[in-house]
């Protein structure tokens, strides 16, 4: 009777500890077996600076990209710095030729001075990682109501 019980409980543990596969470097690497399946992308710009802004403003910046390689764009992982700064993205699966964009989003909230925000971005091209950059001076905002 032990004997079941005990192999019932370590086939339940071991069923519990099976991991969900995603669209993720571990799963999509780069070999030389598929170093064909490499593309290109290009962004209109990487860098954004919003000047002078009042704090507790919330900032928006698209960033536009096309596939100019000769294979589908994916868009593998979005990981900003901070967790102030929110994303969108069009489609993380581009065809050759398709533009697309990410929208990044920053909190000002409790921030002053000059601001940094830098997101990674992970893609299927030769050079693996690209980086998006968001500044911005934040100046206190004194106006309360009366």
């Amino acid at each position: 009777m032990r004997f079941f019980f005990f192999l019932s409980l370590s086939l339940i543990l071991s069923g519990s500890c099976i991991k969900k596969k995603r669209l993720d470097i571990e799963y999509f690497p780069y070999t030389s077996s598929n170093i064909e399946n490499l593309t290109q992308i290009t962004f209109q710009e990487q860098e954004h600076d919003f000047g002078e802004v009042l704090s507790d403003t919330v900032l928006r910046v698209k960033y536009n990209f096309k596939n100019i390689g000769d294979d589908t764009l994916f868009i593998l992982h979005i990981l900003p710095d901070c967790n102030c700064t929110d994303y969108s993205i069009s489609d993380d699966t581009l065809l050759v030729g398709e533009n697309g964009y990410i929208e990044l989003t920053m909190n000002t909230n409790g921030k002053s001075g000059e601001t940094n925000s830098q997101t990674r971005i992970e893609v299927n091209t030769k050079d693996r990682f690209y980086h998006l950059f968001m500044t911005a001076n934040i100046l206190k905002n004194n106006n309360f109501l009366k």
